[in-house]
This record gives C-alpha cells, sequence and structure tokens, in this order.
C-alpha cells in the first residue's frame, strides 16, 4: 500500500519540474525546420531515387511528392537564408549527385514565367491537387547571362512588374523583373534538345524575394502608371534642387546688409550735388563800386557793339 502511494507522489513532484524542463528547450529554427523536412521517409527516399536527369521533370512521380513537400517549408529571413549552401551554376551539372535534393540558395533574375496546371504542363498525380498551380521560370544566375535554370515554384514570385511580351504557349516574357533570393531544393539537370541542347538546373523553389536595387531595376518592378510617376517625382525633385541651388546663388552673392547699409544712408546722387551748385547765391558786390559804374555809364554812352563787349557788371 505504501508503494503506488509513495510513486503517486513521486510522479506529482517530478512532472511540473519535467515539464519545466521540456519548455526550456529552444525551438527549432527556420534553417533547422528546412533540414528536418528535407529528411526524408523510406517511402519518399525510394520514390526520389527513381528520379533521372535529362528526363522532364513533370514526367516523375518524384517530382510532385517534392513539390508537396517544398510548399510547405518555411519562409527563410535574409540571415537565414545566406545560411544555406550557394553553389556553383558548373558545380550543379558537374556534380548533382553532390546536391541532389539538397537546401541551396542562388541570386538569379527571371525573364520567363508560365503557369502549369494538370492537364496544362503537368499530369494527374497523387501528390499534387489539379486545381492548384505550379510556376515554371526561366531564370538565370545573376549578372551570369551565359548561366540559364529552370525553377518550378508553389507561389508567383512577387513584385515582377509589367510583362513585356505574351507567347502563344502561354510563356510571359519580362525585360524589367528584380534580381531575387532564392531558396530552393536542386532536384536535377535538364537538357533541351530544341536547338541549342542547352543544360538547366532544375530547383523546386519555396521562396524567392526581390532584393532591392537601383533605380532602373527598381522601376521595373512598378507597374506602367507607378513608373511614369516615379520619373515625374525625380524630375520635380531635380527642378526644385536647381531652383533652391540658384536662389542661394545669387543671395550669397549679394553684400550683406550690416556691410551695404551705411554706404546705402550716406549716398547722396551727384545730380543733387550739381543741382545745389546751380542754386548757391552770388558774393556779395559793394553798393558803392556799383554806383560808381552807374554813373560812369551814364556820362559815357556807347554804341551797342561795344556796349555788349564791356558789360561785365550784369
Amino acid at each position: 500500500m505504501k508503494t503506488p502511494a509513495y510513486f503517486a507522489c513521486l510522479c506529482l513532484f517530478a512532472a511540473p519540474n519535467f515539464c519545466a524542463a521540456a519548455s526550456t528547450q529552444p525551438s527549432p529554427t527556420a534553417p533547422q525546420r528546412v533540414h528536418e523536412t528535407l529528411t526524408f521517409s523510406p517511402k519518399d527516399k525510394l520514390l526520389l531515387s527513381a528520379l533521372r536527369d535529362d528526363i522532364n521533370p513533370a514526367e516523375q512521380n518524384g517530382f510532385y511528392r517534392l513539390m508537396q513537400i517544398v510548399s510547405d517549408l518555411p519562409a527563410l529571413s535574409a540571415g537565414e537564408l545566406h545560411q544555406l549552401d550557394n553553389p556553383a551554376w558548373a558545380n550543379l551539372l558537374r556534380q548533382p549527385e553532390r546536391y541532389r535534393l539538397q537546401p541551396i540558395r542562388l541570386a538569379l533574375r527571371v525573364y520567363v514565367v508560365r503557369e502549369l496546371t494538370v492537364g496544362r504542363g503537368l499530369r494527374a498525380n497523387p501528390y499534387w491537387p489539379a486545381g492548384k498551380p505550379v510556376y515554371e521560370l526561366h531564370a538565370t544566375i545573376l549578372d551570369s547571362p551565359d548561366e540559364p535554370l529552370i525553377l518550378y515554384a508553389p507561389q508567383r514570385p512577387a513584385k515582377l512588374g509589367p510583362p513585356s511580351e505574351t507567347l502563344p504557349d502561354g510563356r510571359v516574357r519580362y525585360k524589367s523583373a528584380p534580381p531575387y533570393q532564392a531558396a530552393g531544393v536542386f532536384l536535377q539537370y535538364y537538357t533541351e534538345t530544341d536547338g541549342a541542347n542547352r543544360n538547366y538546373p532544375v530547383v523546386l523553389a519555396w521562396q524567392l524575394t526581390p532584393e532591392a536595387s537601383s533605380l532602373g531595376l527598381l522601376f521595373g518592378t512598378f507597374s506602367q502608371r507607378e513608373h511614369w510617376f516615379a520619373w515625374g517625382s525625380i524630375l520635380a525633385a531635380i527642378l526644385i534642387a536647381a531652383g533652391v541651388f540658384l536662389y542661394l546663388h545669387r543671395r550669397l552673392r549679394r553684400p550683406p546688409a550690416a556691410r551695404s547699409g551705411p554706404t546705402f544712408r550716406n549716398y547722396r546722387p551727384l545730380r543733387d550735388e550739381e543741382q545745389a551748385e546751380d542754386h548757391e547765391p552770388d558774393e556779395p558786390v559793394d553798393p558803392d563800386l556799383s554806383e560808381a559804374v552807374k554813373e560812369y555809364r551814364d556820362n559815357h554812352p556807347l554804341s551797342g557793339s561795344q556796349k555788349n563787349s564791356t558789360d561785365f557788371t550784369d
């Protein structure tokens, strides 16, 4: 009787401590959850082992099962994204077994998008819903147009911008799409036999994050109306800045008021000085001398011409 009671008391005492210890364990990070999700079950390993290079991915059951798994992977922050392996494009073709079914990151630029559904690029399968699209993306490694690749994504990439061309087969071209940081799982390489026989690494991407870019690239992410509004805003800002610069330039070239004030207060126009000289009063004349001159003229009358030549008193 004592043993069951003792055991019950022990359990009651230990249970809270056990729960507390379990609650203090850190939850797995997003990269850890990615790797845990990509630890496949024996059934999935058998299915995925049947994948073959140079065969259209949409013709293989392993492609649809992996798309189902990839669509449930967690989103990564910028720091977490950079924890993934970033293999060179050439290594994906030279060493496909090394990277197959492994999470990787790639910096790329999308130029063609096509929406695939069952009956239009996809075939019926037990893993991917018939009404849910898969987006086939043709892209190139960023700044390397000679390194093309094909991606399949469960969502349409954000901020593609306005399309430049829609082809008869449903593919849509984009000339001004922004660069993306992609997180995906490498599946295989595929060789297109039409024309140039180029090799393409095939990646199933669960995250495509647009990168911050220059003004020209950024405008490519806008609609046509937003594009013109952005350029108009920049032009208006330039004109305002030029007007402010000219105003300040002229303002700074003027003498300051403290230096120019006394000069303007003491300034008198030259015409005022000339008028002042013209109106100065005549010098006073001796009245006795003036009377003597008058008496002399009265006593010695002259002719008109002589009078004009010697008239210095008027």
